[in-house]
């Protein structure tokens, strides 16, 4: 029985040693790319989209009843409130 608890254990611990190694890997490989970005480009396609609404608010005057470019539901609020808070 103690042999099987010790055997156990030691496979649990190499798994989450695997699991913490792949972990710092991806992390790692994930950011190594970060500087080359310099500030250009937007981290995330929500901001895009922010970014876009913004730019309507400030070239129309107020965001269109219908959003032909868009492909999913958003929450009401964050549609009608986070857009004219950047602009």
């Amino acid at each position: 029985m103690k042999r099987f608890i010790k055997k156990n254990v030691l496979s649990q611990a190499s798994v989450i040693g695997l699991l913490i190694a792949s972990l710092f890997l991806a992390f790692s490989i994930r950011t190594s790319n970060l500087p080359l970005l310099e500030g250009k480009y937007l981290l995330g396609t929500d901001s895009y989209r922010f970014l876009r609404q913004a730019d309507i608010i400030v070239s129309e005057g107020k965001l269109p009843d219908v959003d032909q470019m868009r492909w999913g539901h958003s929450v009401e609020i964050i549609r009608l409130t986070l857009p004219y808070g950047l602009t």
